[in-house]
């Protein structure tokens, strides 16, 4: 029995640290459609990995129009997700983490805002349909 507890304990030891600088893979979003005119506004922020032990992010987000999607490869610093992005042709910067709330971090200038995501079905899913009427590949 003590065999069997000592190997729980070093394999949950193990686990914890090979999850230290893991990304908690999901779709964080608010991104959502404004029926009386069509508008989109949002953001929606999907972190993904490749399998290869790269983390990305795939970035969208709205003011009326939508964006063009954005990947960019994510970087873990000192517990922080950190990622650039292009936003109206000016470099901007994220950093931030997932908690029990969502996503949760803050945007560099020229934004210079903070950013809370919770997590979400992807606006493709649920309100792509609804606010424009089709599908996403129709």
């Amino acid at each position: 029995m003590i065999k069997r507890w000592g190997f729980v304990v070093i394999w949950l030891s193990l686990c914890g640290a090979a999850g230290a600088n893991t990304v908690p893979l999901g779709v964080y979003s608010d991104l959502r459609c404004i029926p009386e005119s069509g508008d989109v506004v949002g953001t929606q922020i999907t972190l993904m990995a490749d399998g290869q032990h790269q983390n990305y992010v795939l970035v969208q987000w709205a003011e009326g129009v939508l964006s063009p999607p954005q990947l960019h490869k994510i970087t873990i610093q000192d517990n922080q997700l950190q990622w650039q992005v292009d936003f109206m042709g000016q470099p901007m910067s994220f950093s931030g983490q997932v908690t029990q709330e969502g996503l949760q971090g803050h945007w560099s200038a020229p934004l210079n805002q903070q950013l809370h995501l919770p997590a979400a079905p992807s606006f493709w899913q649920t309100a792509y349909k609804p606010c424009f009427g089709g599908v996403a590949n129709d």
